[in-house]
Formats: structure tokens, sequence, C-alpha cells
């Protein structure tokens, strides 16, 4: 089920957006495009910033005058990703982590549109002041688009509803309260009441607070011999059936932000098999980590929600293969050194992902988990429908937002090489393979690697 409503075109902006760009052809090329179930291989050709034709019927269509030619010689094109959720101006980031810095990455990561959340402590997103001024960044200062969410409540504090309508009015694609959960219930009913007479989807991570309190592992063995503060997988259940009966009672159109057990994944399968509004994300580092990678204390690998067991792991998995789980998002957190330098309990939760969002996706197709198709549909086109933005299609006339592909290149991800300000992640010298050559935004480079090589004079 689709639950986004359709997108506005980005406005131009320093950032070039709809600046005239000249015509491009890709020969030889394996298209990938989820919203046709296209995967063949053909051409791509873009003129004036949007796609004329994508796939083996685009042999047909000649060579645009003056066109930029380039052979991919069996590489892939997909639409540029759509990252559905990631932390911008964290109360733990550094002061140089800005909005520029995060489009840049977003960009160097393939990805052609970002959805922005604030976390309580960070820079707010409560008032319409500070939802213009992050949609005007995001348009004017990024590579790459970016689209706020609001807060649900002021301050994030959980008492007393923002004005929503306000928000959707000045740039609003969704509502949420970063990583807090809502305690009172009585008000979170009223939100999504609200939320549903402005069509705003609400996106909430589900931990129960009072269970979760202070946790940093999942109980079980492991984090008993580690002596380290644990909570029990029971606390997401709780936390998603209360949204789940509230969803069913209001009609609210609601997305799970990051679901991470095997109970979560059936109550989100029930849901949509009760035909409730319902979607679901899951993180990368829930997909590719289990709690295991804690053993040596690492704090690289400190997460909210924390790390679960392989059987968790493996479940979410399967639930986006069978259609269960609809996106994978970087939760991309920039966290200083100084923040994730403490002993494990007291570090800074979370880890830049932007940049490694599509190499780390990339190991669950070659490891023979979830087709390409269905890999692509979780990180671009789906996430897309849901927020109701542009992108996410290789459909002719769209924008020609698309991403260039080596699967087969083999390299090591390194933290000193990001583009982002911050360097806190648990992938550094991880061998992938798979890496992004180009990435595209109306037609416009925005990150290129070697691209020139496969021009054709």
């Amino acid at each position: 089920m689709e639950t986004g409503r359709p997108g506005k075109r980005r406005p131009a902006g320093k950032a070039g957006y709809e600046t005239m760009v000249k015509p491009l052809i890709f020969t030889n090329a394996r298209i990938i495009d989820p919203s046709r179930q296209c995967d063949e291989y053909g051409s791509l050709i873009v003129i004036e910033g949007k796609i004329a034709a994508a796939g083996a019927q685009a042999h047909n269509q000649g060579r645009p005058e003056g066109a930029k030619h380039y052979d991919l010689g069996g590489r892939v094109v997909i639409p540029g990703l759509v990252d559905g959720r990631a932390f911008i101006g964290t109360a733990d980031s550094l002061p140089g982590e800005t909005v520029k810095t995060t489009g840049a990455a977003a960009a160097a990561g393939g990805v052609a549109a970002l959805v922005a959340v604030a976390e309580k402590g960070g820079a707010p997103a409560d008032t319409v002041t500070a939802i213009r001024a992050l949609c005007a960044a995001g348009q004017n200062g990024s590579l790459v688009p970016i689209y706020p969410v609001a807060a649900l409540t002021k301050g994030m504090e959980g008492c007393e509803l923002t004005e929503f309508g306000l928000l959707r009015a000045a740039g609003a694609i969704a509502l949420a309260e970063g990583h807090e959960t809502l305690r009172n219930s009585a008000i979170l009913r009223r939100a999504f009441q609200y939320a549903r007479d402005y069509d705003l989807p609400v996106m909430l991570e589900t931990q129960e607070a009072d269970l979760s309190a202070g946790a940093v592992m999942t109980e079980g063995w492991q984090a008993s011999f580690m002596g380290l503060p644990a909570a029990p997988r029971a606390a997401e259940a709780i936390a998603l059936q209360r949204d789940m009966e509230l969803a069913r009672l209001t009609g609210v159109r609601y997305h799970a932000a990051h679901i991470s057990t095997a109970p979560a994944v059936e109550i989100i399968r029930q849901a949509k098999a009760e035909g409730l509004a319902v979607s679901a994300a899951t993180s990368i580092n829930s997909l590719s980590f289990n709690e295991t990678a804690i053993g040596a204390y690492d704090s690289a690998w400190r997460f909210f929600p924390p790390l679960r067991a392989e059987e968790d792991r493996q479940a979410l998995i399967a639930a986006i293969a069978d259609g269960v789980i609809d996106a994978v998002t970087s939760c991309h957190e920039p966290r200083s050194a100084d923040a994730k330098a403490r002993p494990f309990a007291a570090a800074a939760a979370g880890a830049v992902g932007l940049e490694s969002l599509l190499p780390a996706a990339l190991r669950l197709y070659h490891s023979g988990h979830i087709s390409l198709l269905r890999l692509i549909e979780v990180l671009s086109t789906r996430p897309a429908q849901i927020f109701g933005l542009p992108g996410g299609t290789l459909q002719p006339g769209a924008a020609a937002d698309f991403a260039i592909l080596d699967l087969e290149e083999t390299w090591l991800f390194a933290k000193d090489k990001l583009a982002s300000a911050c360097n806190n992640t648990a992938f550094d010298k991880m061998p992938f393979q798979g890496r992004l050559i180009a990435g595209f935004i109306n037609g416009k480079a925005v990150y290129e690697r070697n691209l020139s090589n496969l021009s054709v004079l």
C-alpha cells in the first residue's frame, strides 16, 4: 500500500537543481527501476534534466544532438537513493557538521533525497521558523535536497503538540519525536488524529521508555557476560503494539521509523494484513551487525535501538525480502570523537551512515538474500512513496535523479575519507563489493569517481 501523497518539484537554488544541463546518453547499462519492475539491459537518455528513456526501449530513441555519451560496459543505473531517516545537527555532532557537509556526504553515497529528523537537544524542529530555515538550507546550501520532519511535540517533551498545519505549510513532510517515546497515550491519540487531518505521516521509534531507560544492549547472555545495562526485546514490541492500536483507532498514516526485532516484524505484518496505513523501516546497522559485534566494548557499535541477536537480524532481512519492511535507512547520526571516546555505556549512540548505506546494503544482494530490484526498491522507490517525494524512479518524464554503480568493484571503507565532518562509523576498514561511480540530480552530476574513463568521444 502506498502511503505517500504526490511530491512537489524542488525549487531552484544555489545548488542549481533546475539549471540547464547537457543531454546525456548512457549505453550498455543494466537498468534497475523498481517503479516499473524493470531489470534489463539497455540505455538511459537524459534531456533537459529529465529522463527521456530508460531500458531496452531506449535503444530506439536515437542520440540527442550534442549529447555526452558514456559506455557503461554493463554497469548498473538505479534511481537515486531516498534516505528516509538521517539526523542533522545532533546534540553530539561537531560544530563543522553542517547542511553543506551532510549534503556532500549524501551525494557521495548516491542519495538524491534526504529526510532530515531532529533529535531532542539538537537543532530544533518544532517551529515554523526552524522548518523554513532547514528547507532553505536544504534547497540552497546542499548538493542533495533535504526534506525536514517536524517535531510532534514542543521541545520533544511529550506534553504539548506542535502546530501541525503551520509546520506542514512551512515544508515539513512528516512528524516525529527523534529517539523519544511519547509516554502519554492520550496525547499520542490526539497527535494521530491531528496528523490524519493534515495528511501527515507520523514516524516513530518504538521503545517502551521505562523498560529501555538506560539500556545500551539487548537482554541476554551477551549483555550479562559484558555486565552492561540491557532492555528486553519486548520493549520494542510493547511500544509498537500500542502505536498499532492507536493507528487502528485513528486511521493515521503510521511509519515505524526503526524496527529491530523479530516480534516487531510480526506486529507490522499483522497490521498490514488488516489493511492499516502502516509502513516500516529498519537501519543498515541493524541489518549488518548483531550484538556479538560489541564484544570488545567498542563504542562504534553503540546504537539506539541497540544491536540485537542474530535471529532478529535474520528476521529483518527476511522481512525486506517478503515486503513487510518497506525501507532501509542510513540512520545517519554524526557524533564527535569525544562523544564516542567514552566508556561504552556512557558513549553517545549512533554512527554516520550516508556513505556506507549503499555498499553495506549491497552485501544483502551479493549474499543472495535479496534481489537487486527489491533492494533498490527499499532504498529508493518505497521511501519516496511513503513520504510523497519526487524521485525513486527512472520513468520517462521524471527528474533525472540517478546513480551509477559498479557491482563488482571491491574496496575497503575508510573513515578518514568520508565527506561528513564526523567519522563515527562501524564500517571502518571493512571490505565491500559494489561501489558508486556517479550520482546525478536533475541530470547534473553531484558526485563523480572515474566517470570520465567511461566517456565515448
